[in-house]
């Protein structure tokens, strides 16, 4: 049996909800699971990011050999539009990050192609390396606080090319527990973090870019469709067609395109529509393809 839970935030828990109607889920708020623990019935929980509680949720689902649906922004035509919003949906983990099957095209070709634009791949030896760190409470979550660092520190070590470091601009700053800090810390952070703030978009920075090192960006996406080589970690959507840390310098990885194709098919099925939420099948997909 499938539960849902909400978020504590009045938008996110809308979009679980939608979720729970499609799926015939019952629906709960966070207090329940926190004040009664995981239904014994419970074959799947759901809810959408990873603060406030959502992040003790699915830890313990996994601890109970449960499975989790981990609902977040889409990988294709994000953002938070109403009812033409697109959201990912991911079991057992942050992000799509194996393709274990050929997907269909359908859904990407009818759905998204007509809103991206496909680029050759494309070779630029003399180009920066763009990295992508985490958001602090994408930091957290995984606890990798120090990755940042120990990347930019291991780059200088293995190639001369210039890194350009490019931090997502943060919304929030969590505590320990995956809770907001009150927003007069949070803002103290955030005046702390905006000096290392680009002035450039992301499409200048990656216009030069000789590849791109992310840790869970979904701006891989854009970087992907733009032709450009990533590295990656295991937390991040790309690491179907990550290359190799060791290849970093060898610019013949530039010559060898990963099946992209494949990739966006399989990303096109691991995002819904809330009208998909609403009526069932993202669901339905979801027990057949993932």
């Amino acid at each position: 049996m499938l539960f849902g839970y909400s978020t504590r935030r009045k938008g996110t828990s809308n979009i679980v909800m939608d979720f729970c109607k499609g799926s015939n889920a019952v629906y709960n708020p966070i207090e329940d699971f926190e004040h009664n623990g995981l239904p014994p019935t419970a074959k799947y929980v759901v809810s959408f990011g990873f603060l406030r509680g959502t992040a003790n949720l699915f830890q313990e689902a996994a601890r109970h050999g449960k499975n989790y649906l981990h609902i977040d922004h889409a990988y294709f035509l994000a953002g938070h539009n109403g009812s033409d919003s697109w959201y990912r949906v991911t079991r057992n983990g942050m992000n799509m990050n194996k393709v274990v099957k050929r997907f269909p095209a359908d859904r990407f070709m009818k759905l998204f192609y007509p809103h991206v634009q496909i680029k050759p791949w494309r070779s630029n030896p003399q180009g920066h390396i763009l990295v992508l760190p985490p958001t602090q409470p994408s930091a957290w979550y995984t606890q990798n606080e120090g990755w940042l660092d120990e990347t930019v520190k291991w780059l200088k070590l293995n190639t001369t090319r210039p890194v350009v470091v490019r931090h997502k601009p943060p919304v929030t700053w969590c505590d320990n527990k995956g809770f907001p800090l009150p927003p007069t810390e949070i803002q103290e952070k955030l005046n702390q973090l905006r000096p290392l703030i680009r002035n450039t978009t992301l499409d200048e920075d990656l216009a030069n870019a000789y590849c791109v090192v992310a840790f869970n960006s979904g701006a891989v996406v854009k970087a992907t469709l733009e032709g450009i080589p990533v590295f990656c970690t295991p937390y991040c959507p790309a690491q179907p067609i990550s290359f190799k840390f060791a290849d970093i310098d060898n610019t013949r990885m530039l010559k060898i395109e990963p099946d992209r194709q494949g990739w966006f098919n399989a990303l096109a099925y691991h995002q819904f529509s809330r009208q998909e939420f609403k009526n069932g099948t993202a669901w339905n997909l979801i027990r057949e393809h993932q």
